[in-house]
């Protein structure tokens, strides 16, 4: 019927030209008519991107993040494309969703040095939605952000890919919702790897950052103390799941990390990449608290992280830049110093004694310290608890 059709096994690697080409017996090789050709396959690795504003990026600042072959992005027009900033480009869309054109993100960073370690091409596919709650990614709420990723996804890649990058919670925030993020995050993590088709698709995550310059009362810290916590928790109980800190990030307005905080982040979120999924012998891990012990005599709580590569660094002596909250049953407890060392351990020394059950706080609230205990060599800061 004057159609063929063929299989081709490419090695990883590229970029290769696909060509095709008409040989007939009466004619030199070289005389041979050319028939279509695609340009720029590569094959590698593709990671799909979920979550809101700071997952598609905003960053607003100038900073020098270029394309580069070999790192290329499934647009919403469904075409391939070399990856550019902004990656999430709501131009000529075709999916339901309504995709804004969003700045600069993270994830260019993160798949210029996955490839750079690698040796192959690096796919990203783009499905995050600035604001968006995660109901938006739950099939059993709302759940349309859900199945508009899953299409992207099998117009992309037939729904194979490495991993997923996932970047959410502020919204949640301010909503009801935030109350039961951690089941709600577990119900993501468990269904995003029903629909990929692996019990342990690999789950890169972002802790939700910090707030400012908010009207009074608009957020409300408890609540991303909470989230934070629940975040955290979940990298401890899903295997494959992974958790990095953003709290040496800055920010271009109230709530979005900059560009140059995005190429931070990304880079560090590829080392985790690196070390956890494609198994390179590297530190990539953020200092996460394992247990606190009050002193016998109630003045000071040491607290132990495990994930401390070298020794953790804290630097600051004024009390207003502590990034820690310590509460027990008589309500705030005061912390006049903060001590790192030995190794893995930071001391709080306390202005009163504790009384009755006690419970610290890592980075608290909307706005904590930028400031934060960091794993040094590397500067990884540590996780909120």
């Amino acid at each position: 019927n004057g159609s063929w059709r063929a299989k081709l096994s490419i090695p990883r690697g590229g970029l290769y030209r696909v060509e095709t080409l008409l040989r007939t017996g009466d004619l030199r090789l070289d005389w041979n008519p050319n028939g279509e050709a695609v340009a720029h396959v590569g094959v590698g690795d593709i990671w799909v991107i979920a979550g809101q504003s700071n997952a598609d990026g905003n960053g607003r600042s100038a900073a020098y993040d270029p394309p580069e072959l070999g790192i290329h992005v499934f647009r919403h027009c469904g075409e391939w494309g070399l990856a550019t900033h902004p990656l999430h480009d709501g131009t000529r869309s075709r999916y339901a969703a309504d995709y804004v054109t969003a700045c600069h993100s993270p994830w260019l960073a993160f798949a210029r040095t996955v490839k750079a370690r690698v040796g192959y091409p690096v796919g990203l596919v783009p499905a995050a939605l600035g604001g968006s709650g995660i109901a938006s990614w739950l099939p059993e709420k709302k759940g349309e952000l859900f199945d508009a990723m899953k299409r992207i996804c099998a117009d992309a890649c037939g729904m194979k890919a490495k991993g997923l990058l996932w970047y959410q919670g502020c919204t949640d925030t301010l909503t009801p919702e935030g109350t039961n993020y951690y089941p709600h995050l577990a119900s993501f993590i468990r269904q995003a790897r029903a629909a990929f088709g692996d019990p342990e698709f690999p789950v890169l995550s972002v802790q939700i950052n910090r707030v400012n310059n908010h009207p009074a009362g608009f957020w409300t810290p408890p609540r991303w103390d909470l989230i934070r916590e629940a975040q955290r928790q979940a990298a401890h109980d899903f295997k494959a799941h992974w958790l990095v800190s953003p709290f040496d990030c800055v920010f271009d307005d109230c709530i979005h990390n900059s560009a140059h905080s995005n190429i931070r982040l990304g880079r560090r979120v590829a080392d985790l990449a690196l070390g956890r999924v494609y198994g390179f012998d590297i530190a990539c891990l953020c200092p996460d608290a394992r247990e606190a012990t009050r002193a016998a005599d109630g003045l000071s709580i040491a607290i132990l992280f495990d994930n401390v590569a070298g020794d953790l660094q804290f630097e600051p002596r004024d009390p207003a830049y502590f990034p820690f909250l310590v509460t027990d049953a008589k309500g705030t407890v005061p912390v006049k110093e903060v001590k790192a060392g030995p190794a893995a351990v930071i001391v709080l020394k306390l202005d009163r004694a504790l009384e009755g059950a006690a419970t610290v706080v890592g980075a608290p609230g909307t706005n904590p310290p930028i400031v934060v205990p960091q794993d040094v060599p590397g500067y990884r800061p540590m996780l909120a608890f």
